[in-house]
């Protein structure tokens, strides 16, 4: 009997102790948390990471850049490691002006228990995993990043139910908490005098990565830091105007400011034949003039007419005034615009289907919980409504992948290849999944220029039988009622 009392009393007084240290533990996450919070208000600094944990916080400097200087706040503990980025100005004010839900927010890692961490009240919560930012490859592929931070892939938008991921290395250093990406597309580089198509990417943390080879799943890598204004930036496209000369796309972005930049060398276009390192070294500065951007944009695509279309920071859709995208301001008033249910439609994504008409990541928040959903509108004008894929479908091809490509990113991949030699490049891959989009590109690329030398009255081999059946069918008729009208008719005499 004395013997189960004094058992009795070491399990109370162990208990007492495990709960003592737990409330001293969780006392000092809720003190870090509100440390945190008080340093992000008194920080105007935003590129911010966080940790969740119980020591101390510290700030770490990272190097300068011509455009901006970053900040980061690291906090650990005993069971996990989170990393959480405090979001660029000009998304953080979107959310301000469109009080968008936590759970679409970009900026909020998964931890491995699948909960979210909100960068600004440290509250803890369930997210369902979504698309962001979508792209088309070379071989008609859809290539996506999730709000995981992680890459997706899905064959076909229409037959595909189910999307195929993460891929490997979807995100840059450990794939369990590393950087993961806010948007990616394809750009060439030259890598020892081989030009390379090499996938880029803006991290979360607002820096420019690129993949390591030309397959989609190698590892990221991070470009200089140093005075190059790569550490600013949420998204990046190249000029669907750029005239033809000696092709080589210049690169622009879009700062966590909300401003227009793009990659020079003294204020003058790169050269065709710059290797991949020196280019990404080459900094980020404004254009001159300055690009009339009478609205802040996240995103920026083209139409099929060659307009300029934005998202702005209230998510919904927005046109330039002319095709010089660079002096013509973004149309913004209410009456130009009309009352057209597509032009009070938000989305955080676009770009444009092979019938010509846009297919967009659309924000329905009247949902519960809000979700994305992927919708194309009904007709192509940048205004269109937005109706479910399943009831549209897709109609007749109007346009090749390497044309959709170019209105999403403003890349022209067909001029681009045309100071390629196809044969020398498509087999120098050891990737064979860049070996197959190669092929498909380049076989697209000869059948056009075919296309373009070779009249189709002269091709002798081409010939349309069935059309020939039919006239041949419509002769023999006419020649029955002939005779018919012959035995008709009587001769005056």
């Amino acid at each position: 009997m004395k013997l189960n009392l004094q058992n009795g009393i070491l399990i109370i007084v162990i208990l007492l102790i495990l709960i003592y240290f737990t409330w001293m533990i969780l006392k000092s996450y809720d003190k870090q948390i509100k440390q945190i919070n008080n340093n992000n208000k008194n920080n105007n600094n935003y590129n911010i990471e966080k940790f969740e944990g119980n020591s101390s916080a510290t700030i770490e400097q990272e190097p300068t850049s011509s455009i901006s200087q970053s900040n980061k706040a690291e906090l650990t503990n005993w069971f996990q490691k989170l990393v959480l980025y405090k979001e660029s100005p000009v998304y953080q004010t979107a959310y301000e002006k469109t009080q968008l839900a936590d759970l679409l927010k970009f900026n909020l890692k998964i931890d491995p228990r699948r909960r979210e961490i909100d960068s600004e009240t440290g509250k803890t919560f369930q997210r369902l995993l979504v698309p962001i930012h979508l792209i088309n490859l070379l071989d008609g592929q859809i290539l996506a990043v999730f709000n995981d931070g992680k890459l997706y892939l899905k064959k076909d938008l229409y037959s595909d139910q189910m999307w195929m991921g993460p891929l490997s290395n979807s995100l840059y250093g450990s794939q369990t908490d590393g950087i993961g990406m806010r948007m990616i597309m394809n750009f060439p580089l030259n890598k020892n005098q081989e030009r390379q198509i090499v996938l880029l990417g803006i991290g979360q943390d607002n820096v420019l990565y690129y993949k390591e080879t030309e397959d989609f799943q190698s590892p990221w890598l991070k470009s200089e830091i140093e005075e190059t204004g790569n550490d600013s930036l949420v998204y990046l496209f190249c000029d669907y105007h750029q005239t033809a000369e000696d092709y080589y796309p210049l690169l622009y972005g879009i700062t966590t400011e909300g401003n227009f930049v793009y990659k020079n060398l003294n204020g003058e276009n790169p050269p065709s034949n710059i290797e991949d390192k020196a280019f990404l070294k080459l900094p980020f500065t404004p254009t001159n003039p300055p690009i009339n951007d009478n609205i802040k944009v996240l995103k920026v695509f083209w139409d099929r007419n060659g307009f300029m279309i934005g998202i702005g920071q209230d998510f919904r859709v927005y046109q330039k005034k002319g095709i010089d995208w660079k002096v013509r301001p973004w149309e913004i008033e209410e009456e130009t615009r009309g009352t057209n249910p597509g032009s009070s439609a938000q989305v955080i994504d676009m770009f444009m289907d092979t019938d010509a008409r846009m297919v967009g990541l659309f924000l329905d928040s009247q949902s519960n919980p809000p979700m994305i959903r992927i919708k194309k509108q009904n007709m192509n004008y940048y205004l269109a409504d937005f109706e479910n894929l399943e009831d549209l479908g897709r109609q007749s091809r109007m346009y090749n992948d390497q044309e959709m490509i170019k209105f999403k990113t403003g890349l022209d991949w067909t001029t681009y290849l045309s100071f390629e030699d196809p044969d020398e490049i498509l087999y120098r891959s050891n990737n064979l999944q860049a070996i197959y989009q190669k092929s498909i590109m380049f076989d697209k690329y000869r059948l056009r220029n075919l296309c373009h030398t070779r009249k189709p009255t002269m091709n002798l081999e081409a010939r349309n039988f069935d059309l020939e059946m039919k006239m041949k069918q419509k002769g023999e008729r006419l020649d029955e009622l002939n005779n018919e009208l012959e035995g008709l008719v009587q001769y005056i005499t």
